[in-house]
């Protein structure tokens, strides 16, 4: 699964500055990279992420990341059928959506500051 456009420790940087704004966040951050694509399936890495929170936490990630995927999906202006279970694919595409906008953030917030 492809992530993002830069390369080598730049990318790696801005990856581990995603995971730990994910984490503050409160949601399950994305498997670590290899290259270019993660090293394990995102969405299995996410389910056992999950599946060590207490139902309560569990409860509040899952529609935080929801709330965050609405918004990345109006962003993009990409339109889903409503009412249907998504694939594994479209899950995969949707927690890539919001790790890149959660990264989006943290490089704009990054560039403001230099």
């Amino acid at each position: 699964m492809f992530v993002s456009g830069m390369i080598g420790s730049e990318m790696s940087r801005d990856m581990e500055l995603v995971a730990l704004k994910m984490i503050e966040m409160g949601l399950a951050p994305p498997p670590p990279l290899e290259g270019l694509y993660y090293k394990s399936d995102p969405v299995k890495h996410v389910r056992e992420t999950l599946a060590s929170l207490s139902p309560k936490d569990r409860r509040r990630a899952v529609r935080k990341f929801r709330k965050l995927h609405r918004k990345a999906r109006k962003k993009s202006g990409y339109e889903t059928e409503k009412g249907k279970a998504p694939s594994v694919y479209e899950k995969r595409r949707r927690i890539t959506s919001v790790v890149h906008m959660i990264e989006d953030e943290v490089v704009k917030a990054q560039t403001s500051c230099d």
